[in-house]
């Protein structure tokens, strides 16, 4: 038990002494102006802040002989870091000189401390002056200055900021004329820059440009928008300083910023102008298992390109000079691309299907060349070639075996050979194929048709001829029951049709479909199933309902696809009202007593 006493008291004198020295910490005092220079009738933001133990208030009263007081507000943090509590307090006091010239702000007392004093200036023409330009600006700048046609510019435009902003909004680049096609690019992360021995804040957006055409374009100036603080009253960065101060609208606008775009540089020997950093092919043979490749054996061969600095869709379709004894068939490309802040980077992939078709005339080998891309690099500025090395074949089989390619047509034939291909086919054959697919794909039509309404027949009469909906009434009497309302609902679906009145007309076909016809669930969808005339008209009818945006509705189709299923519909009811009636004349009920003997 006294171990125990020993070890409270212990503590307790712990706590005790942990306390005392974290309140003996001493406060640390800073004072600060801002504007330290203004000019008559403005006003500055004097700040005090206090970090440490210290619970008392600044005595702001010395500062009424030289200043108007005219807002107060403080603010506090905690922080803890180490097993140590760091309390830190803000007072913000905004004042109005009431002299021009020089003024100092005399030592603050803060309980036992007391600030150091300041010297601030009114003059007409301060030394310094912040202008909103200054605090907030617009940055434009393009690498290179002097591209080439069709080459990639990396755009920047830079938000520059020093104070908070509320509201903002940065416009996206314009070109004029639209001479440039421009790309968003992933744009760097917020970043603080000091200029002029100032901080920013740094908003940088990054594109790029692409000219379509030499000459001058003119990247037309960029416009910010939003709500600041006061010009005068900002010292701080802090959420306080956002919600506190007055704020007003803020319109800056940078510079136009002009390009000299060069046109193809006469240098270039190509065929087709490509200005990229760098561009490399590369390939992959899919070949049969072997060594060697028969007659009517194919290879595909998977080409691929990829050009930094330089558009996917740019990129040429290839030119093949293959052999006579091959030919082949080219399939479309597809275009990818990557981004980063860098810049743009295209991908272009395509496959390539060859196949043998007679065996070569000597050695039994064949050559496929390599594949060559000319390009000119915006580095060095001179032409480059990108090669993907060829493959030799060596074939088995002899001339008489002779194989007909079945490619695929392609619509741009990159080779003679190709179009010699295609040629093989009379021109009747391929008329008599399509007059037979047409043939074939209008049967199916005719029969899907058919039997949808068939089936819809069927349907109808099994319902008709199963369903009891009144126990104690026979098919007649329930089909005359329903006749008898039925020229009522028939005038309503007209009366709707013609005053062009969607929801009303919604009303009465839902009810004649569901007294009359018997389908269940009435609803729209449900209805247009019945044939296409229905089909047709509940899609219109539809749009009118349900359309975001008020459309125009015309009821005479609807009106007349009702009339003619209504007139299909009493047909097929009065036969099976016969068929009742001669089923019930074959078979007389004895009275009291069914067929069968069993009491009714």
């Amino acid at each position: 038990m006294l171990c125990k006493m020993n070890f409270f008291y212990a503590f307790i004198i712990a706590l005790f002494f942990y306390l005392l020295s974290t309140c003996a910490i001493a406060a640390k005092i800073s004072v600060w102006v801002h504007p330290a220079v203004v000019e008559p009738n403005e006003t500055l933001t004097l700040t005090v802040s206090a970090e440490g133990a210290i619970n008392d208030k600044p005595d702001f009263s010395v500062l009424e002989k030289d200043f108007q007081l005219l807002r107060h507000n403080n603010s506090s943090s905690v922080d803890m870091k180490r097993g140590s509590t760091l309390i830190k307090r803000n007072w913000m006091v905004t004042l109005l000189p009431r002299a021009m010239g020089k003024t100092i702000i005399p030592a603050i007392k803060i309980g036992h401390y007391t600030t150091t004093p300041l010297t601030i200036e009114v003059s007409k023409k301060p030394a310094i002056v912040h202008t909103r330009k200054e605090r907030i600006f617009i940055e434009i700048e393009a690498t290179p200055q002097q591209p080439y046609v069709n080459s990639q510019v990396l755009l920047a435009q830079r938000l520059y900021y020093a104070v908070p902003l509320d509201q903002a909004k940065l416009s996206e680049p314009i070109i004029k004329n639209n001479a440039a096609e421009i790309i968003p690019l992933r744009s760097r992360p917020a970043y603080t820059q000091e200029i002029g021995g100032r901080s920013y804040h740094v908003i940088e957006r990054s594109y790029a440009l692409f000219p379509k055409q030499s000459g001058e374009i003119t990247i037309e100036p960029a416009e910010f928008r939003g709500l600041v603080p006061d010009e005068q009253r900002v010292k701080t960065f802090s959420t306080f300083n956002l919600y506190s101060r007055a704020q007003h609208a803020e319109h800056i606008i940078s510079k136009p910023l002009t390009l000299a775009i060069k046109a193809r540089a006469a240098s270039f020997r190509g065929k087709d102008w490509l200005p990229a950093k760098n561009v490399t092919l590369f390939g992959k043979w899919s070949m049969p298992s072997g060594s060697e490749v028969k007659v009517g054996d194919s290879i595909t061969l998977e080409v691929g390109v990829v050009s930094s600095g330089l558009r996917a869709a740019s990129i040429p379709d290839f030119a093949f000079d293959v052999p006579d004894e091959i030919r082949f068939y080219v399939e479309k490309p597809t275009f990818d691309f990557t981004m980063a802040h860098s810049g743009l980077s295209g991908i272009r992939k395509q496959n390539i299907t060859f196949m043998v078709t007679r065996p070569p005339v000597k050695d039994n080998v064949l050559h496929l060349p390599r594949l060559r891309l000319a390009w000119w690099n915006t580095l060095t500025d001179q032409q480059e070639e990108a090669v993907l090395a060829g493959i030799t074949l060596k074939v088995s089989g002899s001339f008489s075996s002779v194989v007909s390619p079945n490619f695929p047509s392609n619509s741009a034939s990159l080779s003679k050979k190709q179009t010699e291909f295609f040629a093989a086919y009379p021109w009747w054959l391929v008329l008599l194929s399509l007059v037979l697919l047409t043939f074939i794909f209008f049967s199916f039509y005719q029969h899907y048709r058919m039997r949808s309404k068939k089936t819809i027949q069927a349907t109808l009469l099994t319902d008709m001829s199963t369903k009891q909906p009144y126990p104690h009434q026979s098919k007649q009497e329930h089909v005359l029951k329903k006749e008898g309302n039925t020229p009522h609902i028939l005038l309503e679906i007209q009366v709707a049709c013609e005053d062009a009145n969607p929801m009303q007309a919604q009303q009465a076909l839902q009810q004649w479909a569901a007294e009359v016809i018997g389908i269940k669930p009435a609803i729209l969808s449900v209805i247009a199933t019945i044939n296409s005339d229905f089909s047709r008209e509940i899609a219109l009818l539809s749009q009118a309902l349900y359309a975001k945006q008020e459309a125009q509705w015309q009821g005479q189709g609807l009106w007349l696809a009702v009339q003619h299923y209504h007139a299909e519909y009493q047909a097929l009811t009065t036969v099976i009202v016969e068929n009742d009636n001669v089923l019930q004349d074959l078979y007389p009920k004895e009275e009291g007593r069914n067929r069968g003997g069993f009491v009714s």
